[in-house]
């Protein structure tokens, strides 16, 4: 995605875990047509490509942290299920 950087916004350091890069695949039903297969990407979200460029801009304005919208899990590890605690009287 950053190697279109000169049509993004300006930014010194981009925050990137490598998204965008994802190559274009040909239909099997439409071998002409090609598209992009965000899943590809490195949480499998085609948000990704929004989250970079958000993160990015927090980061240059000195924000510390960031919410950003994700649905890519694929390739994160699971998070532990939390276990229920006794309640201190």
């Amino acid at each position: 995605m950053w190697r279109r950087r000169p049509l993004l916004p300006a930014l010194p350091a981009p925050v990137s875990l490598g998204e965008g890069g994802t190559p274009p695949v040909p239909l099997r039903h439409l071998p002409d047509v090609r598209i992009k297969d965000e899943r590809a990407d490195p949480t499998g979200s085609f948000k990704d490509r929004m989250a970079s460029p958000a993160a990015s801009w927090a980061r240059d304005r000195g924000f510390g942290t960031v919410a950003v919208a994700s649905t890519g899990t694929r390739r994160s590890p699971r998070p532990p299920t939390p276990q229920p605690r006794a309640c201190a009287a």
